[in-house]
Parts: structure tokens; C-alpha cells; sequence
């Protein structure tokens, strides 16, 4: 059985709950923890300071933040963030030894008309995450919870293959609170002895179905080729098999079929746990196409289950 490690972020609360706006409207504000791994911080190459930090009176505008760990076994991690007239951004980064088993979370403020209620908005990398707020019903990524009661509320985060991210979150009346969450790999090598076997296999399966480009491009070719060779009406189309996914939709387990690759896909309805669809042979960024309710679709293979 797959060991979870349990990634939890609790500095949300403690770094929101002063992101009431700043004394100078004209300046934001940056806060930066990267799990007790002090790293030096660049913003647009430029020297910043040390982590942990916390400054105001910054410009406002879009960066590039650079997140280096003075210890040379962690990887650097680079991403872009906003900052806002008189508002807290806030970062949360466990830098890792591999990209893939680095993890964290930024915390954006943007202002909405209500100013009564709270909304969050949370965007997960790998998209398609499960989400689920104060433990109600579970969605997908990204989704944005509105009519939010101002407060502590609490985000879960969950994706096979990847480790779990609980954050506590001081939502504040009047704003929207954007929530970016890069998910890390669980690293096999610190699983127990009793899962490192399946920890392993379970990695392999997952790179596999990240395979490069240039990879699903060829094996989607090859089996294009042969399934309209001259033999084709005779070759039974591969199936795709949705297994579970913790989503529900009028009591029914669901999975969301697109139009195209990818969460920004439109939705075109959903697809049963269970259910099996014809598969057209192409992957493309970890999504299959198929054929769904006599269109063509595509299913987050995360969810899925490929039956040559």
C-alpha cells in the first residue's frame, strides 16, 4: 500500500492574518518561509534577503522570484508573482533535492466588489488536484469558492502520486485569496520498506505517463497507423476505463471529459467510474482522447486506466 506523506502548510493562517492592507496603499508587501532551509531570495535577479523574510514598502507589480537554498543538495525554484498595492503576498516553499519533490504555495490578495464576504481561488500544478474546503464537497482544480464567510477556513489538497497539502487560510472580507499550490512528487526512496516496491512501480507509471511530447506523439502515431491500416475494421479500438476519483455529481462518481487537453478544456459532461470508452491512440500532456457520448473528449489520465 502507497505511504501518504502529509505535506501540511500551517503557516497559512499565520501569514494572512496580517494581510489586512498595508498603511500605504501604494505599496505591497512580501513574506517568504522555505521550511526552516534558510535560501537567499531574488527578485527579477535582483538580491532580495534571506529566508525566512518579510518586507514592506515594495513596488507593486509582476516578478520573477528566484527561491535559492544555501545548501547545494536542494534545487533553486523560480516562479512569477504579483505583488498588489496594499496587500501581503505570502510564500510557503519545502525546497527538495529533485524539481519534483519541491512543493509550497503562494498566497495572493486581490480585492472583489463584495466587500461583506471572502473568496478563494486555488490553482494547483499539476492541475486536476482534488480539492475540498472546510471538508464539503470534493471538486477539482482550479475552482474558485465565492459567498465565502470572512475567517479560518481550511483547504485540502490531494492527488495520487503526490503528497498531500493541507492549508489553513485567513480568508479576508472584501478580498480574493489566490492560492497557488505546487504539489511534490512522494519521493520513493522515503517510503517504508513495506511500500518502497509499490512506491517504485507507482513513480514508473507516472513517468510514463509524462512521457515527452515527442513521445506520445510517435505512439500515438504508430498506433494511428494501426488502426487505419487495411486490417483496421478488424483491430477493436483500445479502452479507456475511469477509475475512481472522489468527485461526485448527483450522487454519481464522475470524471470530467473536455474538449481538449487540459483543465482549461470545455467541460462536455461527465464520464462514470467504471465506465469504458474507445481510445483514440493519442496522449497529450497526461490527458487520452476518446470517444465519449459519440463526440471526441479527453480524460485526465490521472483517472484512468488504458486497456490495450
Amino acid at each position: 500500500m502507497r505511504k501518504s506523506l502529509l505535506f501540511v502548510v500551517l503557516l497559512g493562517a499565520v501569514m494572512l492574518a496580517g494581510c489586512n492592507p498595508l498603511q500605504k496603499k501604494q505599496k505591497a508587501g512580501l513574506q517568504i518561509e522555505t521550511n526552516n532551509i534558510t535560501s537567499t531570495v531574488f527578485i527579477n535577479d535582483t538580491y532580495l534577503e534571506k529566508t525566512p523574510l518579510k518586507q514592506l514598502g515594495l513596488q507593486p507589480g509582476t516578478y520573477q522570484l528566484t527561491i535559492q537554498p544555501d545548501d547545494p543538495k536542494y534545487v533553486a525554484h523560480q516562479t512569477t508573482i504579483t505583488l498588489r498595492g496594499g496587500t501581503l503576498t505570502a510564500v510557503a516553499w519545502k525546497p527538495g533535492t529533485r524539481a519534483e519533490l519541491s512543493g509550497g504555495v503562494i498566497y495572493e490578495l486581490e480585492p472583489i466588489k463584495d466587500k461583506k464576504s471572502a473568496e478563494v481561488s486555488i490553482v494547483t500544478i499539476p492541475d486536476e488536484a482534488i480539492v475540498s474546503l472546510d471538508g464539503g464537497q470534493k471538486e477539482f482544480a482550479p475552482m474558485i469558492f465565492t459567498n465565502l464567510n470572512p475567517g479560518k477556513h481550511t483547504l485540502m489538497l490531494v492527488l495520487p502520486s503526490y503528497q498531500s497539502q493541507e492549508l489553513n487560510i485567513d480568508a479576508l472580507a472584501g478580498y480574493r485569496t489566490l492560492v497557488t499550490a505546487k504539489l511534490a512528487k512522494e519521493d520513493p526512496s522515503a517510503a517504508s520498506g513495506e511500500s518502497l516496491t509499490t512506491g517504485n512501480n507507482q513513480n514508473s507509471a507516472t513517468e510514463s505517463a509524462e512521457a515527452s511530447p515527442e513521445t506520445e506523439t510517435a505512439t500515438s502515431s504508430a498506433r494511428t497507423r494501426a488502426l487505419t491500416g487495411t486490417q483496421s475494421q478488424e483491430i477493436p479500438l483500445p479502452r479507456i476505463t475511469i477509475k475512481s476519483t472522489n468527485f461526485f455529481q448527483a450522487g454519481e462518481e464522475v470524471l470530467r471529459v473536455r474538449d481538449q487537453a487540459g483543465a482549461q478544456g470545455k467541460e462536455l459532461g461527465f464520464a462514470p467510474v467504471g465506465n469504458s470508452y474507445a481510445y483514440f491512440g493519442q496522449t497529450l500532456s497526461g490527458w487520452h482522447k476518446i470517444s465519449f457520448n459519440g463526440q471526441e473528449g479527453w480524460v485526465s489520465s490521472q483517472f484512468t486506466i488504458l486497456e490495450e
